[in-house]
């Protein structure tokens, strides 16, 4: 009897583990999908781009095709063919693979994508997404970014193309975007709010404090752009005994780097575990250390 081979690494959807639901986001993504053909996902590394399409396509049951974009795909038949292989697990009784790029269509590549693109989304369920994460590792110049731009127009109704990136759009995505067909969530829908902050907290409680609060700090220099005043956890936390002088001067320079919205005060005084996830919830998610929301 023969076995189910493993999906290979580069066609596989991330599996999450206690990710937060973003319904804030999840409601825009909803939006999008149903009014737009496609969607396209961009912010910094470590902005929660991955986890965000991956956790929506989970809690909605949306199924389809996970493609990992790396700089092989530059070459479009390496391309073609990994995303045929993705498609043979909604393959029909009777139903051919999809075609290869082989010589013979080199002369006329836009009509083969254009037939590929348009044979693959037909096979895929009612509702369905192609994900294409990592989308920054080809070239901005390359055939490649064309070929994907001219599948979003083909995308049947119901359907979505995600791309996921750390890089904007390149220039051939202008009609799309111009005829409003293309969904840009950006760094400013991506930052995470005080809520969003608060439930990752708590979902991350099952660890040692430690490492809460690299992870708390993480996040925080991330949001000041890499404050020199947060090296690490415990370094920031600092102990009210030993270290008094160098936690007033890294607060003192974490509030530079706030613009003066969070009093030093507070930054210095908060050296419980309790009042110091308060606080780095807080600043995470852009809020002042004085504001209920």
């Amino acid at each position: 009897m023969p076995t189910k081979q493993p999906q290979l690494a580069k066609l596989t959807r991330p599996r999450l583990h206690k990710a937060v639901a973003r319904e804030r986001l999840f409601a825009l993504l909803d939006e999008a999908r149903a009014n737009k053909p496609a969607i396209c996902v961009v912010g910094p590394p470590g902005a929660g781009k991955t986890t965000l399409v991956a956790s929506w396509l989970d809690v909605r049951g949306i199924k389809g095709i996970w493609y990992q974009v790396d700089p092989g795909d530059a070459d479009l038949a390496t391309f073609f063919y990994y995303l045929g292989e993705a498609a043979k697990s909604f393959i029909r009784k009777g139903q051919r693979p999809l075609p290869l790029l082989t010589p013979e269509y080199l002369q006329d590549v836009d009509g083969f994508s254009r037939r590929f693109f348009r044979d693959l989304l037909g096979r895929l369920p009612q509702g369905a997404g192609l994900v294409l994460d990592n989308y920054q590792e080809v070239g901005p110049e390359q055939k490649f970014h064309q070929l994907i731009a001219q599948a979003a127009e083909d995308v049947p109704e119901g359907m979505t193309l995600i791309a996921i990136s750390r890089r904007d759009p390149p220039d051939c995505y202008a009609r799309l975007i111009a005829n409003e067909n293309v969904q840009l969530v950006d760094w400013n829908d991506l930052q995470l709010t005080f809520e969003e902050t608060r439930q990752i907290v708590i979902r991350r409680a099952g660890r040692t404090r430690c490492h809460l609060r690299i992870f708390l700090c993480a996040n925080l220099r991330t949001r000041t752009g890499g404050c020199p005043a947060i090296p690490d956890g415990d370094s920031f936390f600092a102990n009210r005994a030993g270290q008094r002088r160098a936690c007033t001067d890294r607060c003192a320079c974490l509030r530079n780097h706030l613009g003066g919205s969070v009093p030093a005060a507070s930054l210095c005084s908060s050296t419980t575990w309790t009042g110091a996830h308060l606080l780095v919830s807080r600043v995470v998610s852009g809020i002042s250390a004085g504001s209920g929301r």
